[in-house]
């Protein structure tokens, strides 16, 4: 059965191409850091300037106001103002209503998102080719090269067809009706059949990363076909490294560095 983390990392994918999931997403993480792939989500498991002394620069960070995406079908939200508040004993609570007809659905939205990436991939390119030459590097590790912070998001997925939650807070004066999805001071009133949730959290739920990537040459057209080294066990990598290395050549000509989102270039 496919993990509702899964469903969370896949969906992300799909709807922003070169970004993945950070898992949980309210997890800190930073450029430099660098983790698993399972599930299609990000997990750390360390920093690079920690464990091998790489320092690496980060460019200079953009804003971005909202996101949002859910599934392609089966997902209504719906908000509305309603007059008998509890929450705060205020006059009215903004109310927004997350339904789902199908189970491993997803409602995900980000306001307050600010973006950073890493200045100069080339130098990270060298060290981790470097590491991996020398045996210091784990061929199903990636690396943090962008992150997106957001100062409030909200991730839902349903366990069960029909599953619902409905989220309320209190409104004073002006607002937004996307207020509802996202913000910080949002209560679950009532919930069912919902499988995880975050509601109006801070953190980094969206990730660039990069890792180690094989390349296979096609004779005539000289195209390289390059698989993401984490999706095929490290055995073969580690045996494809020390064939070259036995053999007199450069690893670099068979094994690259960059984003994990590649499939196919050609040269």
């Amino acid at each position: 059965m496919v993990s509702l983390q899964r469903i969370y990392g896949e969906a992300v994918h799909k709807n922003f191409s070169t970004q993945y999931g950070n898992f949980p997403p309210d997890k800190p993480v930073g450029i430099g850091d660098y983790g698993l792939f399972p599930d299609r989500t990000f997990h750390k498991l360390g920093e690079l300037s920690d464990s091998f002394g790489i320092t690496l620069k980060p460019g200079k960070p953009s804003t971005s106001s909202y996101v949002e995406f859910k599934s392609k079908s089966g997902v209504i939200v719906a908000t509305h103002l309603a007059g008998d508040a509890h929450i705060g004993e205020v006059g009215k609570i903004g109310r927004a209503k997350i339904a789902f007809s199908k189970a491993r659905g997803i409602f995900f939205c980000a306001a307050g998102c600010r973006t950073q990436a890493l200045r100069d991939e080339r130098a990270l390119h060298r060290h981790i080719l470097s590491l991996f030459t020398k045996n210091e590097w784990n061929p199903a590790w990636v690396v943090v090269t962008g992150a997106i912070t957001s100062e409030a998001f909200t991730l839902v997925t349903s366990a069960d067809g029909g599953a619902e939650i409905e989220l309320g807070t209190d409104v004073d004066g002006p607002f937004d009706f996307a207020d509802l999805r996202v913000s910080a001071s949002l209560k679950v009133i009532r919930e069912s059949g919902i499988g995880m949730k975050w509601i109006g959290q801070s953190g980094t739920p969206l990730l660039h990363l990069a890792g180690l990537r094989r390349k296979y040459w096609v004779a005539g057209d000289y195209q390289v076909k390059i698989r993401f080294a984490a999706e095929e066990p490290a055995e073969d990598l580690f045996a494809l490294r020390d064939s070259i290395l036995q053999s007199g050549g450069r690893v670099e000509d068979q094994v690259d560095f960059g984003a994990i989102d590649v499939v196919d270039r050609g040269t």
